[in-house]
């Protein structure tokens, strides 16, 4: 039986789908403690660790390929600085889109005196860079953009550790261990 061991399988045999929804709201109810405000501190703190607060930004899109060298460092910036963008510029709209035939990686840039600003990334570096050509190309003052790049190195590129854990959780393999990159330590001079 499928719900031998909850409450429901107590239920007489003619209780409707009422006495399913009554015993859910009653399970609701008799949580004590639920904060739904919990998990946010640390949310917001990832959100704002970079600063990259573009006063005059007003839409952002980065288009770049799902495979291949030339996309790496766009690819990585989507995925760890999008949403540090989004949530620090809520005014403008920031977007993104990827193929598999794309040749290029770039991002587009379109600022509130209408200036627009397209910057080609392909093959750049690393997502630092990325991260420093999109803040000097919207107007950010160098030592701001210093500063950021600065914050943004200090964010690990590897989120899944030796023993196979993304932070605090198991990572998904789908029956495959994780691929994890450690680097060795060095010997000793001798």
């Amino acid at each position: 039986m499928l719900f031998a061991h909850s409450a429901v399988s107590r239920l007489p045999v003619g209780a409707g789908s009422g006495a399913v929804r009554e015993l859910a709201k009653k399970a609701v109810r008799s949580r004590k403690g639920f904060d739904p405000t919990r998990g946010w501190a640390r949310l917001h703190e990832r959100l704002s660790e970079v600063p990259v607060h573009l006063p005059a930004l007003k839409k952002l899109e980065v288009v770049f390929g799902r495979a291949g060298d030339g996309h790496t460092a766009a690819r990585h910036f989507v995925r760890m600085h999008l949403a540090q963008l989004r949530f620090q510029n809520p005014d403008a709209s920031v977007s993104q889109s990827s193929s598999k035939l794309e040749k290029s990686s770039r991002v587009s840039i379109e600022l509130d005196g209408g200036e627009a600003v397209e910057l080609n990334v392909t093959g750049l570096a690393n997502r630092t860079e990325v991260l420093r050509q999109v803040l000097g190309a919207s107007g950010m003052e160098a030592a701001e953009v210093e500063a950021a790049a600065a914050a943004a190195t200090s964010i690990p590129d590897v989120t899944i550790d030796a023993a196979g854990y993304c932070g605090e959780r198991r990572a998904k393999g789908h029956g495959f261990p994780p691929r994890v990159i450690v680097p060795l330590p060095r010997r000793a001079a001798e």
